[in-house]
């Protein structure tokens, strides 16, 4: 395969619960929690990014979300992001 880490992404953002397990088996935390990291812009939605953060472990329960990867919009421009509260798991 020539690109795993883009599609442990694709189904750690649009995955089940069935699939969580499944990814929680085949791979460590530390394995998911690079995926994460490493994330390119647009990977991940919102609330699985707040999802994955919480599951492992990345942020304790009380801290907000770091802020997703950013779209340029134009020179030196980001269009910025507002975590939402329903997102928080």
């Amino acid at each position: 395969m020539k690109y795993p880490d883009m599609l442990i992404a694709q189904i750690m953002d649009i995955g089940l619960t069935k699939d969580v397990g499944e990814l929680e088996s085949l791979f460590s935390k530390q394995e998911l929690s690079k995926i994460i990291k490493e994330s390119e812009i647009g990977q991940f939605k919102p609330e699985s990014w707040s999802f994955w953060h919480h599951r492992l472990n990345l942020i304790r329960p009380t801290d907000p979300v770091p802020p997703m990867p950013l779209r340029p919009c134009g020179k030196d421009e980001f269009i910025p992001y507002e975590f939402n509260e329903q997102w928080k798991f």
